[in-house]
This record gives C-alpha cells, sequence and structure tokens, in this order.
C-alpha cells in the first residue's frame, strides 16, 4: 500500500505540472524528533525506515516524478557535524551514528535522486568551522562513506535573521562546501543579493568553473533520469476521472490501515451501554493547511460518536488554560471519557502531560467517593509518542493513535471506537504492551 499511495501522490503532482517532490522524511524517529515531525517518518529503526521509503519512492517513479529527501535529513547529520567539529582532527572514525548508516542501503540501490540538507552554517556559531565540516559530510560521508551519486541541496531559503549570520552568503557558502543545488532565502532583496554574490565568486574564480561544471553533469544527469520516468508513464493510458476522485478510496482506505491500538482488544466504548455519558476532550490545535482557520478539526471525531450516542459531550480544553471548573463538572458525570492528545511541539507536550493528569487525578477522585470508574479511551492524533512515554497507558486508558487530526483520519478512528472497523496498522515505533 505504501507504493500505491506513493504513486498516487506522484500521478496528482504530475497531473497539476509538478516533476520534483520534496519528500519523503528519511529520518529515523528518535528521542529528539520534533513532535510536529513524528506522523513524517516512517519508524525508529532503519529496517522500517529503509523498506517504506523505497516502496514511497518507487511510487513515486512509477509516477513520473523525480524526488527529493526532505531537508529534515539534516536533522539526522547535525549529529554528525557535531562530532566531526567535536573530534578536532575531522576523523571519519569519530562518526558512530545508526542514523546516518542506514541511508547507505538507500544510496547503494541508488532509490534517492536528492537529499536536501540545512545550510553550512546551520546550528554553528562559527561558520568557518562550520563550513569545515559540512564540507567533510559532503564529500567523505555522503559521496565516499554512504556512497551517495545524487544531488546534494542545501536549503538556505528560511533562515531567521536574529542568527546574526550573513544570509546573503549561505547560497554560496553552501555550493562551496559541497551542494550541487541551493533553496535561496525567501527575502526578494536576500535573494537577488545572494544570486549576484554567487555570480561575483564565479567571475573571480572563487567558486571555480570546474566544480560548476562537476554540479551541473549531475543535474543534467538526474534530467536525463526524469526523462525515462516520464515516459514510461506518459505511456499508460489517460485516466477518465481526475487523479483526487480516482484516488479517493485509496486514501480513505490508507487511513484506515494506519489505525493502530495499543491493546490486544477491541474498542472498550462497544460494551458501555449507548445511553450513557461519553464525554470527548479535544485540543484546541492549529487547524491543518486544509482545515478552515475558524474550524473545530476535531468536530468530526465528535459528530461520528454522537450518531450511536446521543449523550456524548464534546467539551475542547486550552492546554495555556489547563482544567477549568467546567471539564471537572464533566469529568464527575461522564461514564466514558475519550480524550484527545495532538501536540505540535516539544512545549505543548508537557502542557498536555499536565492537563491529562488533572483530569485523571478528578476521575479517581469521584471512584474514591463511590462512583463507578468511568471508562478511559485516549486517542493520540499526532506524536505517538504523547501516549508511550506519557504514561498514561500505565494509568489504564485504552490507547488508539490516528496519527493526525485530518478529517479522514478521525473518521477512521471514529469507525474503530464505535466498532464499525478494526485497527489494523503497525506503530512505527518500538513499545513494550
Amino acid at each position: 500500500m505504501v507504493q500505491q499511495v506513493g504513486e498516487a501522490i506522484g500521478r496528482e503532482l504530475v497531473a497539476t505540472g509538478f516533476n520534483w517532490n520534496i519528500a519523503p522524511v528519511i529520518d529515523i524517529l528518535t528521542d529528539l524528533t520534533e513532535p510536529l515531525d513524528t506522523s513524517r517518518m516512517f519508524g525508529d529503526n532503519h529496517a522500517t525506515a529503509v523498506g517504506y521509503t523505497s516502496a514511497f519512492m518507487n511510487g513515486l517513479h512509477g509516477a513520473g516524478l523525480t524526488t527529493i529527501a526532505t531537508e529534515a535529513l539534516s536533522a539526522t547529520l547535525n549529529e554528525a557535524y557535531q562530532q566531526i567539529v567535536a573530534s578536532e582532527d575531522l576523523n571519519m572514525d569519530a562518526i558512530n551514528n545508526d542514523e546516518v548508516r542506514h541511508l547507505q542501503q538507500l544510496f547503494e540501490s541508488r532509490i534517492l535522486d536528492s537529499v536536501m540538507l540545512s545550510s553550512s552554517t546551520y546550528d554553528f556559531d562559527d561558520t568557518i568551522r562550520a563550513s569545515e565540516s559540512i564540507k567533510s559530510v559532503t564529500h567523505n560521508v555522503l559521496r565516499g562513506q554512504l556512497g551517495f551519486r545524487g544531488l546534494v541541496i542545501s536549503n538556505c531559503s528560511s533562515f531567521p535573521s536574529a542568527t546574526g549570520r550573513c544570509l546573503i552568503h549561505e547560497p554560496l557558502r553552501a555550493l562551496l562546501c559541497g551542494s550541487d543545488m541551493v533553496r535561496l532565502p525567501l527575502d526578494p532583496h536576500t535573494r537577488n543579493a545572494s544570486v549576484d554574490a554567487i555570480y561575483a565568486a564565479f567571475e573571480n574564480s572563487i567558486l571555480p568553473a570546474s566544480t560548476v561544471s562537476t554540479y551541473s553533469d549531475r543535474i543534467l544527469a538526474l534530467k536525463s533520469r526524469y526523462f525515462s520516468w516520464n515516459t514510461v508513464y506518459n505511456g499508460t493510458p489517460t485516466p477518465s476521472l481526475s487523479p483526487q476522485l480516482m484516488h479517493r478510496p485509496l486514501a480513505d482506505a490508507a487511513y484506515r490501515a494506519s489505525i493502530t491500538t495499543f491493546q490486544h482488544t477491541r474498542s472498550p466504548l462497544i460494551l458501555t451501554p449507548t445511553t450513557s455519558v461519553l464525554l470527548l476532550l479535544t485540543p484546541t490545535v492549529p487547524p491543518l493547511d486544509n482545515q478552515a482557520q475558524s474550524s473545530d478539526p476535531f468536530e468530526v471525531l465528535g459528530r461520528t460518536i454522537s450518531r450511536l450516542r446521543p449523550l456524548t459531550r464534546h467539551v475542547p480544553y486550552s492546554l495555556s488554560v489547563g482544567l477549568t471548573t467546567t471539564h471537572v463538572a464533566f469529568l464527575r458525570r461522564a461514564s466514558v471519557v475519550v480524550m484527545v492528545l495532538a501536540s505540535t511541539s516539544s512545549v505543548l507536550t508537557e502542557a498536555q502531560e499536565e492537563f491529562w493528569k488533572a483530569a485523571e487525578s478528578i476521575l479517581a477522585d469521584s471512584e474514591n467517593q463511590g462512583s463507578n470508574r468511568a471508562v478511559r479511551i485516549v486517542v493520540g492524533a499526532g506524536d505517538v509518542r504523547d501516549l508511550t512515554r506519557s504514561g498514561i497507558l500505565e494509568k489504564g486508558w485504552w490507547g488508539i493513535e490516528c496519527w493526525e487530526y485530518t478529517k479522514s483520519a478521525l473518521e477512521a478512528v471514529a469507525a474503530v471506537l464505535i466498532g464499525e472497523s478494526e485497527a489494523r496498522g503497525t506503530l512505527p515505533v518500538s513499545w513494550k504492551r
């Protein structure tokens, strides 16, 4: 299914006029991964990451699309930069990073056409030392040790001016350090000045013509591969429906297949009376790109559950405010509590943990006073580690993960909760049940 999804995405992009896709993220998920990036990664071990990456990219190529492993790869290699800096002698033996080494399989298979890194001074205060480090990584790690022969692209598009670094010269520095291409700064004035700096460096032989020729050869080689994929794709029959409509069933099937539970049991909601009070607690989170700014993304979850549970009460919670008297009143009345966790940053993860612990305390207090134990269900709609690391599962909450809070994902998780379907997904992280 991963390859099917990759091909579907590729066909939609090609139909829209795109021929180069900045995806997928090929990093391994670690404890340092930001919550917002978790759902973009295939897993926390190299076998999963390599297998799914290969399938996804084969699908994209099957649609006639060229691909770039995204700039999140720079986070993987940043540790390598730091290890090289710490080693003083820039010795490659200093690098012992499984995240970097797992890429070798992908590079040897030539499934990756290009990779995107952050620019040469990313996360460094000493720009000279930083340039030496990224140059060593580009030439010795990527080209030498890992055998990568595709394009290396540096992302110089969004460095904040508050860093005090000279943004104008970031693209030139990246080219001098071994990048074949660069994404230029977003600001028009900075972008134009960066282009002028590159031209001046070329005219004055600071950026040698031989280096530019080597970069051009790699770019033309990729262009040639793209035309071979595109020729094959254009030989396929033209579908009668638009790619978006044609792939809708596949998208729904993919969401249904991704729903994962943390216990070997079906939803406990099925065993409770439909007339019992169900409290749905959902966080106030920033809307996704395709959601209206004023809408509540979890409305679809409440609406779907309430079809079979007429006494469903949907009460949002704000992580900046925490537990309120309204939440407390509903918690004391509810027979079933469904809480959604969906942190989008490390800062919100802590506030979210405080909220569920406060809610658990209210439930435990009610039970100590003679109330029946409420059924507890927690839905992960973002970073899976919200459930695995927070301790909520150990408190007796039944856990289910849907990875994101899009409409399709929430409809799929709701179907499992009310017993209309079963969860068939697999966790991308190692977790002892």
